[in-house]
């Protein structure tokens, strides 16, 4: 399954959703056939019919442009498409907003399923660069200093976990974004009569959106949760791509983006090696969460409906879906691509000069002279390394104090980052098998 970012186009594009449209209309006559409410052979030819290769699009466009109305337009070609009066009864008591919305959403369904299928291989991407940096000791940066050595493998895991909230998240949503809000002009199913709720529930499951409690036209809180959950995993991916981006830098040097032999950095600078993929998620990422303003203002419906708050909903949920989905697949092209470099990671590690490891010593020599004393010790010995330019160890093997209750041994072993990294490598292995266990399950499913 690899769709490029062309065929979500042409997923969502116009023609792509006025056929949902026809899908919804189809869907409808058949149900309300089912129930007796319109002829079972109107409901065929409807359904038959519900075809752009039946509908001039072209004519359609023209009609839509005078009528400012694309429903009304889209079941009076649709109407007339079909034979021997038939269309009398297409879109029969639905009014616009049922078939817009729920034909977007069926778009957002097909869209979302690849997106998942990309959620996964990134998933996949990201445990096998776990696994090879599970015991690549690097400095863990707080501030952007150091702070205390972690794993590559370890960072990988943080993300990891992070995106697998996200998951839990999309699971969450689905159910009430995909749904199914048909109730008629202003949600009470007037025109459906003593059928209304059964009309619901019938469409909905033939469509396989579960139908609204109630089905009010205002309710517009499962379609801005939807831009929000993706603002929210936008940002974990950009938040990536960041901290990747950074690491690439000439000063760092731990990571390098994969690029073909024929990419171009520069214009002028033709040793320049510039980032491209990760450049693109910050970008898209922004891009996305640029949205959610408008889907908020889209929630504020006034009263029973509003064409002005549906038409920002649309237009939110439009760019998102497609954004989304162009994200995820250029992250996984970041993380499949992606090369580690363990002997930059090792070399800045010691710019330090065995600082990181401070703690270790302050920890070993709590026991034997006291917490706070020994973080004086260690706070006076630091600062004078630092003014110094010394290392660490030399500082420390100097003072009585230290040698006094360690051995060199004890100070060396106190001192070496690979046995102070904690749980880092427990941690990275659990979290590889939880996304190894959740890429299978996204990549089976779609």
């Amino acid at each position: 399954m690899t769709e490029s970012i062309a065929d979500i186009k042409e997923l969502l594009s116009q023609n792509a959703l006025r056929q949902a449209w026809l899908d919804v209309e189809s869907s409808l006559a058949q149900v309300q056939a089912e129930l007796g409410i319109i002829p079972e052979e109107a409901a065929r030819e409807i359904s038959r019919k519900a075809s752009l290769d039946f509908i001039d699009t072209e004519e359609l466009s023209k009609d839509i442009k005078r009528t400012k109305a694309p429903i009304v337009s889209l079941t009076r070609l649709l109407a007339a498409a079909c034979d021997n009066d038939y269309g009398g009864y297409v879109h029969w008591g639905a009014t616009t907003q049922n078939i817009m919305q729920t034909g977007l959403i069926l778009q957002v369904r097909k869209v979302h399923k690849l997106t998942r299928h990309q959620f996964g291989l990134s998933l996949t991407a990201l445990a096998d660069l776990a696994e090879q940096g599970s015991e690549m000791i690097m400095a863990g940066r707080t501030q952007r200093r150091h702070a205390l050595p972690i794993t590559f493998g370890f960072k990988a895991a943080g993300w990891i976990d992070e995106l697998l909230r996200h998951l839990e998240r999309f699971d969450q949503f689905e159910p009430r974004f995909f749904c199914l809000q048909f109730g008629g002009a202003i949600g009470a199913m007037q025109s459906f009569g003593e059928y209304g709720p059964e009309i619901n529930r019938r469409l909905g499951k033939l469509l396989g959106l579960s139908p609204l409690k109630v089905s009010a036209r205002s309710a517009g809180d499962f379609l801005a949760e939807y831009v929000t959950t993706m603002s929210l995993y936008a940002t974990t991916c950009s938040k990536i791509a960041q901290e990747l981006y950074t690491l690439m830098s000439d000063e760092f040097g731990e990571v390098t983006e994969g690029q073909e032999a024929g990419v171009v950095g520069s214009s002028t600078m033709p040793q320049k090696v510039n980032s491209k993929v990760a450049c693109n998620i910050i970008t898209i990422a922004a891009r996305i969460r640029s949205q959610m303003g408008l889907a908020f203002e889209g929630m504020q419906s006034s009263h029973e409906g509003d064409a002005a708050n549906n038409k920002m909903m649309r237009e939110a949920i439009d760019t998102v879906c497609a954004a989304v989905y162009e994200l995820t697949a250029e992250l996984k092209t970041l993380l499949s691509g992606l090369t580690l470099h363990p002997e930059r990671m090792s070399k800045n590690l010691q710019q330090s000069n065995g600082l990181i490891v401070a703690e270790n010593v302050m920890m070993t020599l709590a026991p034997v002279i006291g917490r706070q004393k020994a973080h004086d010790v260690l706070h006076e010995a630091a600062h004078e390394a630092v003014m110094e330019n010394q290392n660490i160890y030399d500082v420390l093997a100097a003072k009585p104090v230290i040698y006094k209750n360690f051995s060199k041994k004890t100070l060396q072993a106190a001192l070496d980052p690979a046995n102070y990294l904690g749980h880092c490598i427990e941690i990275t292995r659990d979290c590889i098998g939880r996304a190894e266990t959740a890429a299978k399950k996204l990549l089976t499913q779609s």
